[in-house]
């Protein structure tokens, strides 16, 4: 009998660990200069990017706050 595993989503690390984070650098007249920010995960880039570039964003989970 064989037993398979699977974990949807999943890549063997843990997206919670510090080491797994990425960076994200913007830089542009809405940016400010020298910011850093705290940690934040990649679902809140899409508000962002609908943001600046002026388009309505579909239904999402993100958030710019």
């Amino acid at each position: 009998r064989l037993i398979v595993y699977v974990n949807k989503g999943d890549h063997g690390f843990h997206n919670g660990e510090m080491d797994m984070k990425t960076i994200f650098r913007a830089f542009g007249p809405s940016f400010k200069r020298n910011f850093v920010s705290e940690p934040f995960d990649s679902i809140h880039i899409y508000p962002l990017m609908c943001k600046l570039l002026q388009v309505e964003p579909a239904p999402h989970n993100g958030s710019l706050a």
